[in-house]
């Protein structure tokens, strides 16, 4: 029983990895469905950039309500697939939540995310973060037609905070990629030598139990 989730900014190639990693394995696929989400996040922008102070908390609610709809959905998933690889993962939603600063109108949601980002953990044998995609990217919609983000600086910010929330409250271990490995070959012998390392521990620690 082996569970995966594979992470990292817009362009970066994750929905391109899973695919290619759940064909070789035999996987099934945990789909992105980000598309709730991001048009909440849209709305959001929408009343942000208008300056409607109530509007705004109405618009984070919805917007916090469509993230905890999606990360429900994405525990149950984890539950109910033994051999899985999912794309994106729970710790996407907190990040996203960090940006538009969902904390400021509902602490206690944004602290019931970071529980269910833990819980997601404990599910997960491995998280698979990738770099920042090395091509510019123009406006546009990705493989599955939701927006890419183009813009840089919050790309950066998105990655550094996602990498430090892994690092910090994931159970589960997390293998970043870097730069250079872009290939997806290149990708999927990184992805295979980590999950082997982590089925020899796994099989050490059962002997060593016996």
């Amino acid at each position: 029983m082996t569970r995966i989730a594979v992470l990292g900014t817009s362009g970066s190639g994750k929905s391109t990895l899973v695919r290619e990693i759940a064909g070789r394995r035999a996987w099934p696929v945990i789909e992105e469905d980000f598309a709730d989400p991001v048009a909440a996040s849209q709305e959001l922008e929408r009343q942000i950039r208008a300056g409607a102070g109530d509007a705004v908390r109405t618009a984070v609610g919805r917007y916090a309500q469509a993230g905890r709809l999606w990360v429900d959905q994405r525990l149950r998933r984890c539950r109910e697939t033994p051999d899985a690889i999912a794309d994106r993962s729970c710790f996407d939603i907190l990040n996203d939540w960090l940006a538009a600063d969902v904390g400021r109108y509902y602490p206690r949601v944004l602290q019931d995310m970071l529980r269910s980002c833990r819980e997601e953990s404990t599910m997960l044998d491995l998280y698979v973060l990738l770099p920042i995609g090395a091509a510019a990217l123009t406006a546009g919609a990705n493989e599955d037609g939701l927006p890419r983000r183009t813009n840089f600086g919050r790309k950066l910010r998105a990655q550094a905070t996602l990498l430090g929330l892994l690092e910090q409250f994931s159970v589960a271990p997390v293998l970043r990629l870097g730069p250079k490995e872009a290939a997806v070959a290149a990708r999927c012998l990184r992805v295979d030598a980590a999950l082997e390392k982590l089925g020899r521990a796994a099989a050490g620690s059962a002997r060593a139990g016996a």
